[in-house]
């Protein structure tokens, strides 16, 4: 079996034009609608390059479920790597884990790969965890996102995913480009995912911005009274996504905070209402008392012409 330096070493030895890494993807009887090994974006993927599965489960069955939907005839279960047709496949049968050093290289090295060629990735999860927080667009810049996208479900499948009934959202409509609807702002996302998936994403951000992110301002401002749950620590554990996604230092003194709050705060009101407010309107609604500030961003989304002078809404 190929530890996770000689996968690194075999795509950059080959250049594939997509790697899809499929984690967790044990098939144990999921039907063909739940395939987690040769999905069917995947299988009708538009490239004529090779495609590489990076299969990786310690239960993963032999021959696992993909080569078996390939029609492989001569799988090798001791072979590093499996050809067949355009398909390339990988088994690893030990747990992923995101955090430590031998996955972190190897991600890297891909990562690399992806950005310096034609290469696209594709990572899916179906242990169920949020790795949308492990993306890498601060180590790699915004770049990244045109060849790395992470689950094509938005979050909005869960381990099992039907691909009938829950189609994956990987193209945006008008640029044709990824759409990342955990790491790009509302701005960009809306209209390349669905609308649940959207409102999903508007509704969280409003809730960080609100009750995390401005109240810890005002905490930090002795304009609100300290809460044990609104600290910096979880401040930064619940908006560390955010911070990535709006270009702000993950820091969280107020000078810093209040770069945040602008910047979601005019996405939010972009996105939704279709007029971006100044830098100044933004400014005074920050200075609003907490509770109002809470009412007034809420009341803004709802109005499609928001009104905004005078810091009202």
């Amino acid at each position: 079996m190929l530890t996770y330096d000689d996968i690194a070493t075999y795509c950059l030895d080959t250049n594939p034009a997509l790697i899809y890494l499929s984690i967790g993807c044990a098939q144990n009887g999921n039907p063909v609608s739940n395939e987690q090994q040769l999905p069917p974006f995947i299988r009708d993927w538009p490239t004529s390059g090779r495609i590489l599965l990076i299969l990786v489960d310690p239960a993963l069955e032999s021959p696992p479920q993909a080569a078996k939907d390939l029609d492989m005839p001569d799988y090798d279960e001791f072979a590093p790597v499996n050809r067949y047709g355009r398909f390339d496949i990988i088994t690893v049968r030990n747990p992923f884990i995101w955090t430590r050093d031998e996955e972190k290289v190897m991600l890297d090295a891909l990562y690399v790969l992806c950005l310096h060629t034609d290469t696209q990735m594709i990572v899916q999860d179906y242990s169920g965890i949020n790795i949308h927080k492990y993306y890498p667009l601060r180590s790699f810049s915004s770049d990244i996102l045109d060849c790395v996208l992470f689950d094509v479900t938005q979050r909005d499948g869960g381990c099992s995913v039907n691909w009938a009934t829950n189609p994956p959202q990987i193209w945006h409509p008008r640029t044709n480009r990824f759409v990342h609807a955990w790491n790009q702002p509302l701005t960009d996302i809306k209209g390349g995912v669905t609308e649940r998936t959207y409102k999903q994403q508007l509704n969280e951000r409003i809730n960080i911005l609100t009750n995390y992110v401005n109240r810890l301002y005002h905490i930090q401002a002795g304009t609100q009274e300290p809460r044990d749950w609104c600290t910096p620590d979880r401040v930064t554990a619940e908006a560390d996504w955010l911070f990535d996604v709006y270009d702000v230092p993950m820091e969280t003194d107020n000078p810093i905070l209040r770069i945040l709050i602008t910047r979601m705060h005019k996405d939010i009101l972009t996105a939704e209402c279709g007029a971006t407010p100044s830098d100044e309107e933004v400014r005074r609604f920050i200075d609003l008392p907490f509770a109002e500030y809470q009412n007034a961003i809420r009341r803004a989304v709802t109005n499609p012409q928001p009104r905004l002078e005078n810091g009202n809404v």
